[in-house]
């Protein structure tokens, strides 16, 4: 019978041990399935099973939700249930017989170092002069003690040597999620078959120590005016034992979260009364999900999964991939491509003069139709260069996409000129001017279209007036001021900017800049 996944086939006390054989009352039917997750998954199989006195009886891994554990007999029914938690077996992973082994080994070791220590303080105590002979004595002290150093320093070097490999295997169990504990179930069941032979028993659970991560890998083609999209899922399972020709399909949906809406609260308003301080909460810990950048060719190692292309699905409230048959090693994460995308991009320099001298490369994506990709862990790259590490996430039709700085587009705003005054005789009022030189320069070796932003200054008063003169002439996008250049290979080009506001002369006003 072709071996499956022993997590969820596990029939023995040993439920970490996914090569172990299925025993006699017991045989795992293919095809487990597997609905994975961000945090744990949905677990269905099915097993037949002895019936000996009315029970039938497996064991389960101790990441499964007991409490979630539901039972179906085709041809019974089941009429109790008995749930305890016991001691796994002695095979308890694949490395529990390499690490009993180690272990025994450097028992051994260690006790040869004991004796061997103990020798050498014997003859490093022993009273020459009571060995009658000095000279034969001295021959013998110097014999006994050079020998056992020599022995001493060779079992202590094999014994740091054995003890590495201990910890060692100890780490890769640890890494796999192996516990040294399991649970039993017993179940009663009324065969309604009238048949003898083992009962086929339809389980399904919930799972932890696994789940899947979405990271995305956007590259910027700046020559071919276009971003190719990445989808990958990040696949890692702690269970304890590995995942063989399971039917995998990776959900978005969040079963632990509340199923029915939040109750509306009070709206009270009431005076405002000093609150007692509150202690800092704790700092929330980001996990780093791959750890420093991955380069391109890491994207595409073997932890990759090279099975048939995921198939997609939307459901009303999440969306699914199904993966088909696949194997996914515990303790190891398994990289599987989801889609690949190639956006058509209009790519221009952001710059924003007053803030940072350095402009930005932005992607600006219009898609024929709507889409929507959940925020995920992003790597960045322009043209196969890798940018830097962020999020990603697209909602709608249009989006533009920042792929860090570019040195090579810059732009210095200089202050002309900053002056304030009043006029008038009757109904005075006074005035602040500013004047600056925007100077944006490109050290490309091919033109670049370059946008820049500068706030729209916004009256706090209606009786103050504000006034824009810009050379060449400001767009206005809600708050913000634009100007759209293209600037030739190695040149510059500026833009005048200047702006006034008028006031009472009695109203203190504060100019922002």
């Amino acid at each position: 019978m072709k071996k499956i996944l022993l997590l969820l086939a596990l029939v023995t006390l040993a439920p970490c041990a996914m090569a172990a054989s299925v025993p006699q009352d017991a045989t795992a039917l293919p095809p487990v399935r597997i609905t994975l997750y961000a945090s744990g998954a949905s677990v269905t199989e099915t097993r037949l099973l002895q019936v000996v006195d009315g029970v039938v009886r497996f064991t389960l891994p101790a990441a499964v939700d007991t409490q979630s554990l539901r039972i179906r007999a085709d041809g019974g029914t089941v009429a109790g249930l008995q749930v305890t938690k016991i001691q796994a077996g002695p095979d308890n992973g694949p490395d529990a017989a390499a690490l009993r082994a180690a272990r025994q080994k450097a028992d051994e070791l260690a006790s040869s170092v004991a004796v061997l220590q103990a020798r050498l303080d014997f003859w490093m105590k022993a009273d020459k002069a009571d060995k009658g002979d000095i000279t034969a004595a001295e021959a013998l002290f110097t014999e006994n003690v050079e020998t056992l150093n020599r022995q001493l320093q060779q079992a202590e070097t094999a014994l740091a040597a054995s003890r590495k490999d201990v910890a060692g295997l100890e780490e890769r169990q640890q890494a796999r999620g192996v516990s040294e504990s399991a649970f039993a179930v017993t179940a009663r069941v009324l065969r309604t078959d009238n048949a003898a032979g083992p009962l086929a028993v339809q389980l399904s659970y919930m799972i932890g120590s696994c789940g899947w991560q979405p990271l995305m890998r956007l590259d910027a083609l700046t020559d071919q005016r276009r971003i190719d999209l990445e989808r990958i899922a990040v696949i890692d399972q702690r269970t304890g034992m590995d995942w063989t020709e399971v039917d995998l399909t990776l959900s978005t949906a969040s079963p632990s979260v509340r199923v029915e809406p939040p109750r509306l609260g009070s709206w009270r308003i009431a005076p405002v009364r000093a609150a007692e301080p509150r202690p800092a909460a704790n700092q929330a810990v980001t996990l780093d999900l791959l750890g420093a950048a991955m380069p391109a060719a890491a994207a595409k190692s073997s932890l990759r999964a090279l099975e048939q292309a995921p198939v997609f699905a939307e459901e009303a409230s999440s969306e699914s991939w199904a993966l088909g048959v696949r194997n996914v090693p515990a303790g190891t994460p398994v990289l599987v491509t989801l889609d690949n995308r190639q956006w058509p991009t209009q790519f221009v320099r952001l710059i924003r003069p007053a803030r940072q001298s350095v402009s930005y490369l932005m992607g600006q994506v219009a898609l024929p139709e709507a889409l929507h990709i959940p925020a995920g862990a992003a790597q960045y790259f322009v043209d196969g260069v890798f940018a830097g590490n962020g999020t990603f996430d697209f909602s709608g039709r249009e989006k533009a996409i920042a792929f860090g700085p570019d040195p090579a587009v810059t732009a210095v705003m200089t202050a002309d000129a900053a002056q304030s005054g009043t006029h008038g005789i009757v109904g005075r009022r006074q005035s602040y001017e500013w004047r600056w030189t925007i100077t944006v320069k490109n050290a490309h070796t091919g033109p670049v279209d370059v946008r820049v932003e500068d706030a729209l200054p916004q009256p706090g008063d209606s009786g103050i007036t504000i006034n824009i003169d810009d050379s060449p002439a400001a767009e206005r996008d809600g708050q913000t001021l634009v100007w759209n250049l293209t600037v030739p290979a190695g040149a510059e080009k500026s833009i005048r900017h200047q702006v006034s506001f008028e006031a009472p002369a009695d109203m203190t006003v504060a100019p922002g800049r």
